[in-house]
Parts: C-alpha cells; structure tokens; sequence
C-alpha cells in the first residue's frame, strides 16, 4: 500500500489517496484473464479500480506523470 497525489487532467489536485495493486496474470487468476467490472482486461499503466461515486467508470486520472481510466471498482 502506498499514498499518492491524484490529479484530476486539468491538474486540479484532488487528495491523497490510498492505492494498491493486482495482477490478472495465470499464475494469480487461474484459468486466464478475469474482466474488470467495465468488462475490459486490466492493462498494465492503464487500468485503475475507484469508488465509483467518486470516480465514474471512464474516468481519467493523473497518478505521478501517468494517466490511468478507471475501469473497475473499489472502495
């Protein structure tokens, strides 16, 4: 787990937020793949999971000098 500034595209700061990670690959799902809750594929530096209240799914958000799209949910 680790915190980090969340910037909306047009760099207006939003928090600090809590964030983790997971992996899709075989050894961690198996039996392949497994979809995120838009029904996409998690991409690696693509992909982020939001409290979708907060975040709608599509939403884009700057995370250091990358921009993510949620695509999954969380809390």
């Amino acid at each position: 787990l680790e915190f980090r500034r969340v910037l909306f595209r047009s760099g207006a700061y939003l928090g600090k937020f809590q964030t983790t990670a997971y992996c899709n690959c075989s050894q961690c799902c198996p039996g392949g793949h497994k979809l995120t809750y838009s029904g996409t594929v998690p991409t690696a530096n693509h992909t982020i999971s939001a409290d979708i209240n907060r975040f709608p799914i599509g939403t884009q958000l700057m995370i250091g000098d990358t921009i993510y799209t949620v695509e999954d949910i969380g809390t």
